[in-house]
């Protein structure tokens, strides 16, 4: 009885938004009973402020349980976030400013949810192409909400700015676990290019900006027409020069499977003919790199899976050729656990506390980990693990912010969500008898999407 119900309901929902969505993204004209005002525009059905957007808040649920991974529910919510963005333009361009300043909340949740896939994508292998669809995405939904901030009352701004200035840190944060900081900083150095009413985003990485030098691309126009081999010799006229592009034959590692915190050796073989002032840049998921021009040493993750190690060899006039390798990270054998995690001791009872992990679990599906929080159903629990090195003698002190619930007061605490969709930053704060303190914080996604832990 209950698998029939399912499937009437999936039935009923796919009708819902063929009849509702479907004209609204190949622009179609239904004949329909609508008030005049609405100018007989059907896209208005699918805005926050329509009568009609349960149906789209529906089909996003529905959509969302045809995701399988990580890496497609970030691209669903990528864009979700997007139709957000632009929503709220178009409701400001109506007039609709309280609904337009209502829905930045749900705009800046969805963005969040997608930026916690795509960490959690990250550490499960390589999503390159994905970041990138994010780093464009996000541009786009700042340039929209730059326009609807315009169109905004001056009350009104200060609630979108906030949002703006939100979601750009998030993203930041995410672009510098995934890729480095200089990676992140030339990307908030492009955002605040764009919108310098953004200063104020992730001020510690815009800082540090004026030390690295992106690499500058010429015009399009300037760079000369690929050079296909093999070719005839060219004879250089009075005033030409010869350009030799910079051809990567190969990019090779001595391993190609690895245990936790072992490394590969990783070389580069150009073409013969090859420009001589190039500039080698790598690039890695996850783990970390050390490089020397053409060589290179990859250290794997604690994580298992497969993970991109890419080189990009520029020459002096900005062109370049990039080539990759995948590596993958297999279980280490299991070992004694006491080697594998050592908790420093220190005999005089003196040391500064010092906070090892902040951990959260729990007994139901509903909850996930990476290194950009968690993500968890509304109004469930969660258990939370302070380990701490050295542990005798402490006392805990647990806060939130943002909602939820703490339960306890010892090194492991309940959490209890919020019953509605947020983000909830929880922060334990260590203390030794001396009065000298560490402190961790972890943050939530609170979510209402269940099929978002299938």
């Amino acid at each position: 009885m209950k698998t029939k119900l399912c499937w009437v309901r999936i039935l009923a929902l796919i009708f819902v938004a063929a009849l509702f969505l479907t004209p609204l993204s190949v622009g179609g004209v239904l004949a329909s009973t609508l008030p005049s005002a609405w100018d007989h525009d059907l896209s208005i059905l699918a805005l926050p402020s329509s009568p009609m957007y349960p149906a789209v808040t529906a089909f996003r649920d529905f959509r969302m349980s045809l995701a399988d991974s990580s890496y497609e529910k970030a691209e669903v919510l990528l864009g979700f976030a997007n139709d957000d963005s632009d929503a709220i333009r178009t409701m400001a361009e109506r007039g609709e400013h309280a609904h337009a300043t209502g829905h930045c909340r749900s705009y800046q949740e969805i963005f969040d949810e997608c930026v916690f896939w795509l960490l959690h994508a990250g550490e499960r292998g390589n999503v390159g192409q994905l970041l990138d669809l994010v780093k464009t995405g996000h541009t786009s939904q700042q340039t929209s909400l730059a326009d609807a901030a315009h169109l905004l009352p001056e009350e009104s701004r200060d609630t979108l700015l906030s949002t703006r200035l939100h979601t750009a840190g998030m993203l930041v944060q995410a672009i510098r676990v995934l890729e480095g900081d200089k990676v992140a900083a030339v990307y908030a150095q492009e955002i605040l290019a764009v919108h310098p009413e953004l200063e104020n985003i992730m001020p510690e990485v815009i800082d540090d900006v004026s030390a690295y030098d992106p690499p500058v691309v010429p015009p399009v126009a300037d760079k000369p027409p690929p050079v296909d081999e093999p070719h005839e010799p060219l004879t250089p006229g009075e005033d030409d020069e010869v350009v030799s592009v910079p051809r990567i034959q190969s990019l090779d590692a001595d391993r190609y499977t690895l245990k936790p915190q072992e490394s590969s050796l990783l070389s580069v073989v150009l073409e013969s003919g090859g420009a001589d002032d190039l500039t080698y840049t790598w690039w890695c998921a996850l783990g970390s790199l050390t490089a020397d021009e053409g060589r290179a040493t990859w250290t794997a993750p604690n994580r298992v899976g497969e993970y991109e190690i890419r080189v990009t060899v520029t020459d002096s006039a900005g062109i370049n050729d990039s080539r990759f390798v995948v590596i993958e990270v297999i279980e280490d054998e299991p070992g004694n656990p006491d080697d594998a995690h050592p908790v420093p001791t220190d005999p005089t009872g003196g040391a500064t506390p010092q906070i090892v992990s902040l951990m959260a679990s729990a007994d139901h599906k509903y909850i996930a980990q990476n290194l950009g929080g968690c993500a968890i159903l509304v109004s469930r629990k969660a258990e939370l693990h302070c380990e701490v090195a050295d542990a005798m003698g402490l006392s805990y002190e647990w806060t939130t912010n943002g909602g939820g619930k703490i339960t306890g007061s010892d090194e492991r605490v309940m959490f209890t969500a919020p019953s509605t969709r947020s983000t909830v930053t929880v922060t334990v704060t260590v203390t030794n008898e001396a009065g000298e303190t560490d402190t961790r914080s972890l943050t939530f996604h609170v979510t209402t999407c269940k099929v978002c832990f299938v």
